[in-house]
C-alpha cells in the first residue's frame, strides 16, 4: 500500500486538494471545474446525495441527523443543538452589528435585548 501510515495518506490528500484547487480543477475527480466551488457540479451532486441518504437513515433509526443519540423530546443531539444555537447567536450579532448595534428608539446596545423589526410597522409595504 503506497500510504501505509494514516498521517502520510492525509498529507498526500491535503497536498493533492491544494494542487487541484490552485489549477482550477475539481478537488474530487480532477476534472474541469467551471464553478466557484471546490468540486465540479457532478461530484457535488453525488456527495450531496450520499449525505442526504445518511441523514435519512439516521433519522429513520430515531437518531440525530449526525448519527448520535437525540436529546429527550428533541430531534437533535446535544452537540448539534449547541452548534445550532451558536450559529444563530453569531448570525444575530452579525445582523445587529450591520444595523448599527443599538436600538433606534432608546439606544440600548445589549444584544440580548435587541431584535430586528420595522420601526414604523412598514414591513408589508416592502414586500409589494
Amino acid at each position: 500500500m503506497p500510504h501505509a501510515r494514516r498521517s502520510a495518506r492525509l498529507k498526500y490528500q491535503r497536498d493533492r486538494r491544494k494542487r487541484l484547487l490552485a489549477q482550477g480543477l475539481c478537488v474530487m475527480c480532477g476534472g474541469p471545474n467551471t464553478e466557484m466551488y471546490a468540486g465540479c457540479p457532478d461530484c457535488r451532486a453525488k456527495s450531496n446525495n450520499l449525505v442526504r441518504k445518511v441523514i435519512e437513515r439516521n433519522l429513520a433509526a430515531g437518531k440525530c441527523q449526525c448519527g448520535k443519540i437525540r436529546l429527550p423530546k428533541k430531534r437533535v443531539c446535544k452537540r448539534c443543538a449547541e452548534h445550532s444555537k451558536s450559529d444563530l447567536k453569531r448570525l444575530k450579532l452579525e445582523v445587529i452589528k450591520g444595523y448599527g448595534g443599538k436600538c433606534a428608539c432608546c439606544g440600548i446596545d445589549q444584544w440580548q435585548f435587541l431584535s430586528v423589526d420595522h420601526v414604523i410597522e412598514s414591513g408589508a409595504d416592502e414586500r409589494l
